[in-house]
């Protein structure tokens, strides 16, 4: 069976638990871990070496080191840090500028504790790593990784020291460098002198907490980038293997075809046998690095749900300074802001985008055996791949389960970014971001609704050619083949809309939940004050305030309803195909519609379809009932709110 694997020249031979003979990612990530060692991170012992086999010489977390030491001094003098600082904010209370600073010392101890927990691990994770390096000798080296994962790491890094340039503290009229120095590590530490006496040698270790905190910071979004980027490497390798043994099987079968044209199939079994044993060592290759995935994923979870819930975090505040009044700010504090947003918002999408390519590349191969592999090449060993593949939804990296790194994160964090901004935005300018969000869903929802348009009229015209086509030609031997092909397309196409619409539902869920209870809550503050006694004035601004409410709510609703009315239409002439052109993908096409909703959301607490109009009208009759039934309770001239369509006071009798 190991000799079926190898009958392709293209690939060698791997005996797997020999030593390799090529680069490891042991010996790639050296480099990164040699820096991190400089900050008194990962205290590990010859990083350099690429032997795993727990040797004198090999990689290891040695507690007898100098390494160790260091690592705990900087660890206790974090800890330190944070104590000073609480002592300080127990004195002076808690503000919003303390809390971002309490915050971002505790980070420090989280974060060197957690390395050094992933230091312990580092030596067996990476022992498991080369073993898969070895088994996927053939495949060879990733191309240029070690330069990519320096690349990244440069690029980074020279971020954050530019970042940490200009946060540094502003001194001003200092003449002598050492008098400037001494005032300069007092204002650093002022937590910490505020307590014990100032003395330089402490001054100068707490700098050292500080660069080291703000590097911690910097450096564990480098290190999930890089691992990444190794793991979404060899899960290219296995695609770009599959993808040549189909381009060598497409080939073959060319060549067959012109040799003999009247063969209809060469003994299925004998060419599921000659490749059975290539697809073994594939689904092999790949079930190993899924496990890998796995061991790294549970030993780096912690880093990643602390990574994105700090840079999450300090976007955030950023986004807050945003909305402040500018008038007085300076233009090198603007400057400063723009940099800073951009570098957060820079840094938090590449990790994010990086890690995703993991769930990218190992769900690839399903594409690839379910589009392009012939009916007569799949055997036992490729449904396995396939079923594993689809039973576990494909490998990736998580926030502890918290969350998935996936592409479609990208957008919940942005969805979620932005939903975060436009609530403090409304405190602000409440009237244009109140219309903006309701103008922004009709506008996403028409293009939505649009492209599911051109499927139904897609749909209506291919059908009408081939029943044309049916009473010209007759049953011809390769039409129903043409035909399935040509429908499993436009299937495809439909499914491509119906993850892209998911995909915007995450992202915008929580903005189209926002602006129907606006909305609501306006109407209903309006109908309270319909009961009131109004003057002619205060008459016509009332039924043009309410109608200006009811219009845009109903608005809003039909435009999101629309892209699940234009989902629905293909059902019907899916329907009313004739017997003898239904095949198999037209049966897979009705399935899909039937069983699968299309549609816009509010977080999921209810789906915007048109029967939402009726139930959000019967909601507000209902309440406008109650209200006339206790009219006489309730209503008191003197205490009546009048709204107007931007949601501000304008008077009371």
């Amino acid at each position: 069976m190991h000799q079926n694997r190898t009958q392709y020249s293209l690939y060698r031979p791997v005996v797997v638990g020999s030593e390799p003979t090529m680069p490891t990612t042991c010996g790639a990530f050296s480099g990164i871990i040699i820096l991190a060692q400089c900050f008194g991170l990962f205290p590990l012992v010859n990083v350099r070496s690429e032997n795993i086999d727990n040797g004198e010489n090999s990689l290891k977390f040695k507690r007898k080191s100098f390494r160790f030491v260091h690592s705990c001094i900087i660890i206790i003098l974090i800890i330190f840090n944070l104590l000073f600082y609480t002592m300080q904010v127990a004195e002076i209370g808690l503000d919003f500028e303390t809390t971002v600073i309490f915050l971002f010392f505790c980070f420090g101890p989280a974060s060197t504790m957690l390395l050094m927990h992933l230091a312990r691990k580092w030596p067996s994770i990476m022992q498991q790593w080369t073993q898969v390096d070895v088994k996927m000798e053939s495949y060879g080296f990733p191309v240029n990784l070690k330069k990519h994962l320096y690349l990244t790491t440069i690029v980074v890094m020279s971020f954050f020291i530019t970042y940490s340039l200009t946060n540094s503290p502003e001194m001003k009229n200092v003449t002598n460098i050492w008098i400037g120095l001494n005032e300069y590590l007092k204002k650093v530490g002022s937590h910490v002198f505020s307590h014990i006496p100032y003395n330089p040698g402490f001054g100068i270790a707490f700098k050292v907490v500080e660069i080291t905190i703000t590097f911690v910071w910097s450096y564990m979004d480098v290190f999930i980038m890089t691992i990444a980027i190794a793991l979404a490497a060899r899960f290219r390798q296995i695609n770009e293997r599959i993808k040549r043994i189909l381009e060598d099987i497409q080939e073959k079968q060319k060549s067959t075809l012109e040799e003999n044209d009247n063969v209809e199939t060469k003994d299925t079994e004998q060419k599921q046998e000659q490749n059975g044993g290539l697809w073994m060592g594939i689904r092999e290759d790949y079930n190993s690095l899924c496990q890998l995935t796995a061991v790294i994923d549970e030993s780096i979870a912690y880093i990643i749900l602390l990574s994105f819930a700090n840079n999450l975090f300090l976007i955030l505040v950023q986004l807050l300074h945003s909305i402040e009044p500018q008038e007085k700010t300076r233009v090198i504090d603007r400057l400063y802001f723009v940099y800073s947003f951009g570098f957060l918002i820079l840094r938090t999408s590449a990790v994010a985008m990086t890690s995703s390519q993991i769930y990218v590349e190992s769900t690839r191969p399903s594409w690839f055996l379910t589009t392009q592999l012939p009916e007569e090449y799949c055997d036992n060993e490729v449904e396995r791949l396939l079923t594993q593949i689809h039973a576990t939804g494909g490998c990736f990296l998580t926030g502890n389960g918290f969350f998935k790194i996936k592409s479609s994160l990208i957008l919940s964090i942005a969805g979620a970014v932005v939903s975060y901004e436009l609530i403090f935005i409304q405190f602000h300018f409440s009237g244009f971001t109140w219309c903006y969000s309701d103008l922004f869903i009709m506008i996403m929802s028409s293009a939505l609704a649009v492209r599911f348009q051109q499927i139904t009229t897609r749909l209506k015209k291919i059908t009408e050619e081939q029943g044309s086509r049916w009473r010209l030609e007759g049953a011809r031997k390769n039409h129903a083949e043409e035909s399935n092909k040509l429908w499993k397309e436009i299937r495809e196409d439909y499914n491509k809309l119906c993850v892209l619409c998911r995909t915007l539902d995450e992202a915008i869920s929580y903005l189209v939940l926002m602006s129907y209870s606006t909305n609501l809550f306006f109407i209903l503050i309006q109908l309270f004050n319909s009961l009131r006694n109004k003057n002619t004035r205060e008459k016509i601004y009332f039924f043009f305030s309410f109608g200006f409410l009811i219009s845009r709510t109903i608005s809003v609703s039909l435009y999101a309803a629309w892209v699940n009315d234009e989902s629905k239409k293909p059902l019907l002439i899916l329907n009313s195909i004739p017997s003898h052109l239904y095949n198999l993908e037209i049966k897979r096409f009705v399935q899909q519609i039937s069983f699968d909703s299309v549609a816009l959301t509010g977080r999921h607490f209810f789906h915007v379809t048109r029967g939402l109009i009726l139930s959000v009208a019967g909601a507000i009759v209902t309440y406008e009932l109650v209200l006339i039934q206790f009219n006489e309770n309730l209503l008191k001239e003197d205490s009546t709110i009048l709204l107007d369509t931007n949601g501000y006071n304008i008077g009371a009798n």
